[in-house]
């Protein structure tokens, strides 16, 4: 059998294993985390624009209106991605623990969690109705302030809890932590509060997958070396002169072995 004919059988030997197919389904879902990272990272990176820069004390001029103006509709539009990537990854995660893991009790810690980090939550309860407010009510005000003393700076971006109270769709949790906020909720603080919460549990949940599945990453990373293995000195044989074969074989096998171990979601955790 020729090295190229071999290397395509490995590969169709790998993509026809379940234990890869339960491995890519897995990574699929990294692809919500990842959104409701970027989506986060995105609001968070504009809201320090204004909260944590003294600079932003000339949007409060009369002149420069229209730029603040401007500057509050982008935050919504920005809250309003996070907001809807959040309740996405919630309802991603339901789908496949509901898939993988519910009728077989391999990770019966998954509910108990679920209920001990979010279902009881008042933050978490009030981002999912804010979802409920944003999509089907309308857009929330964007409120900016300026505190100044000679040694401190602040300004907050904040929504108004009168306006939040206009709608009647709170859940009790979501009033709870309303009731906490005085007369407004600070954006940034909730913000990261909630994505904290988030990942936080995300952590632990991959975790525990690497736990439930270690069996079939270890097969998954057998086959894998096994191609690597005929791969790697055939790509070398096609592209380097003899000389270099050596260190550069050293160097992707490296990259192989990086890429190609399923230590799930490493990737993601250290974004």
């Amino acid at each position: 059998m020729s090295t190229s004919t071999n290397i395509i059988k490995l590969q169709k030997e790998l993509v026809a294993m379940p234990e890869y197919a339960l491995i890519s389904r897995i990574k699929t879902f990294g692809l919500s985390l990842n959104i409701f990272q970027a989506n986060y990272k995105e609001l968070n990176n504009a809201a320090l624009l204004y909260c944590k820069n003294p600079k932003s004390l000339l949007l409060l001029a009369p002149k420069n209106r229209f730029k603040l103006a401007t500057y509050q509709k982008e935050i919504i539009r920005l809250l309003h991605n996070y907001i809807a990537s959040a309740i996405s990854l919630i309802d991603h995660a339901r789908i496949l623990y509901n898939e993988l893991y519910k009728t077989n009790n391999l990770f019966p810690d998954y509910p108990i969690e679920i209920k001990k980090r979010f279902a009881e939550n008042p933050l978490a309860i009030f981002v999912v109705s804010l979802r409920q407010y944003i999509l089907h009510f309308k857009n929330p005000i964007i409120r900016t302030g300026m505190h100044l003393t000679p040694n401190s700076f602040s300004a907050p971006l904040t929504l108004s809890r009168r306006n939040l109270e206009e709608f009647s769709g709170w859940k009790p949790k979501a009033k709870e932590f309303l009731n906490t906020q005085g007369d407004s909720v600070d954006l940034l603080k909730l913000i990261d509060e909630y994505y904290n919460l988030v990942m936080d549990f995300y952590k632990w949940f991959f975790r525990r997958q690497q736990e439930i599945h270690s069996e079939q990453f270890k097969k998954v990373e057998t086959k894998q070396k096994e191609l690597q293995q005929v791969a790697i000195p055939d790509l070398l044989e096609t592209i380097l002169p003899n000389t270099k074969k050596e260190l550069v074989y050293d160097i992707i096998t490296s990259i192989f072995e990086h890429f190609f171990k399923y230590k799930l979601f490493v990737f993601i955790l250290c974004m």
